[in-house]
């Protein structure tokens, strides 16, 4: 499963994004799926994309709960484009912890992203450059 998925991003676990028994807050795994997605858009599109014109926008955030997230966990998220429509496109989160050298999936999620133009403020569709670097790097 974890071997689909080709981007990775480590995710530092703060203090404060834990409870009072010691477990990552819910609250905190939107943000840390966040923080993967820019780093996969970041790896995927580079610097060709101008925020200020074309971007995307958060349509819907699910997350699975399974496993419950220490302060000292080694956490990552795995990510993937798992669907591209017209105008969105989906994207999977599987969080992993490290525990003694294997691998542990202790959360997934997934996001509907939407193209949109700021300028407009409407959707658009996904620009074509935009779906060539999906599917290169996805090798869809």
């Amino acid at each position: 499963m974890i071997h689909s998925f080709k981007h990775k991003a480590e995710i530092q676990i703060r203090f404060c994004d834990t409870d009072a028994l010691g477990h990552v807050n819910n609250s905190n795994y939107l943000s840390y799926m966040e923080l993967a997605r820019i780093s996969y858009i970041d790896k995927v599109f580079g610097n060709t994309i101008n925020w200020a014109a074309d971007g995307v926008i958060l349509a819907k955030a699910v997350v699975d709960f399974k496993l419950p997230v220490m302060l000292h966990d080694k956490l990552f998220v795995y990510i993937r484009t798992s669907r591209l429509g017209t105008k969105s496109f989906d994207i999977e989160y599987l969080f992993v912890r490290e525990v003694n050298g294997k691998d542990e999936v202790v959360s997934t999620g997934s996001t509907v992203m939407v193209a949109y133009n700021y300028a407009t403020n409407k959707t658009i569709e996904i620009l074509p450059e935009w779906r060539k670097k999906i599917e290169e790097f996805e090798q869809f």
